[in-house]
């Protein structure tokens, strides 16, 4: 496994992903707007799971082009729909 230089920082950038995430499933356009960064995100995991989540809210797939994103995101009069996480853990 690797070793990170700042641990810390590794933590605040999952929870920093995690909160948009989470805000973003509620329909918060500023949720989404957090997510747009980590799809430049080296760590490959956390970039997919931006994309996901974005994917899974709007319905589209627009790959990880943070400007598609945020044109879709302007786009919205309401903006983003709640959509639930349904997944199971464990």
């Amino acid at each position: 496994p690797r070793r990170t230089r700042n641990p810390m920082d590794e933590r605040h950038g999952y929870l920093r992903l995690a909160l948009s995430r989470a805000l973003a499933r509620c329909g918060s356009a500023a949720g989404c707007r957090g997510l747009l960064p980590f799809l430049g995100e080296a760590r490959l995991a956390w970039a997919r799971s931006a994309r996901k989540t974005l994917g899974e809210i709007s319905g589209e797939d627009f790959a990880f082009d943070q400007d598609r994103w945020r044109k879709w995101l302007t786009d919205l009069p309401e903006g983003p729909r709640v959509t639930p996480d349904l997944s199971r853990v464990g």
